[in-house]
């Protein structure tokens, strides 16, 4: 439709970080050093095990994807909460001898992410202004990050037919 003079492919890199184990966020398992990494991403492509193979222990003593993305959501949450902490408080601590109208900006949206995390809510529940937005990326949560849900099956119960076919 368009004749542009240069075709640039699309480029995604996937980064393989191990999955989190319950109390990451207070450095169980790998998981500080996890944790940082999934900072560094754009977003994040959550798989779940899904299967049952006795030959395939799960951390946790049995397969429960249900579970196992809200153990994930949660770790990602404390994460945040923790950095959120820090982060008001160094900001309050630089207000102190006052405040510029974006320092304040800041603050209330770091108050209100802290308050929608602290009632089960991911950061990327809430709507933001473009501006919030921009100081949102700079806070680099983990809970404001585009998910995609990834279900491994096995094929078994893995059943794939066409649309609009009958039984």
């Amino acid at each position: 439709m368009v004749k542009t003079k240069k075709i640039v492919g699309a480029a995604i890199e996937f980064v393989d970080i191990a999955g989190l184990v319950r109390d990451a966020h207070k450095g169980e398992g790998l998981g500080n050093k996890f944790l940082a990494n999934i900072r560094e991403v754009d977003a994040i492509c959550h798989v779940v095990r899904s299967f049952v193979n006795d030959n395939v222990i799960h951390v946790e003593g049995k397969v429960d994807p249900v579970r196992d993305v809200e153990i994930i959501e949660l770790e990602l949450a404390m994460a945040d909460v923790a950095q959120l902490e820090k982060q008001i408080d160094r900001l309050k601590t630089t207000m102190k001898g006052g405040a510029t109208k974006e320092q304040k900006q800041q603050l209330a949206l770091m108050e209100r992410v802290f308050e929608v995390l602290g009632k089960g809510f991911m950061a990327s529940a809430l709507e933001y202004s473009d501006d919030e937005r921009a100081v949102l990326k700079g806070l680099r949560l983990l809970t404001a990050k585009p998910v995609i849900y990834v279900f491994n099956v096995d094929e078994e119960t893995f059943v794939l037919k066409p649309m609009n076919c009958p039984e």
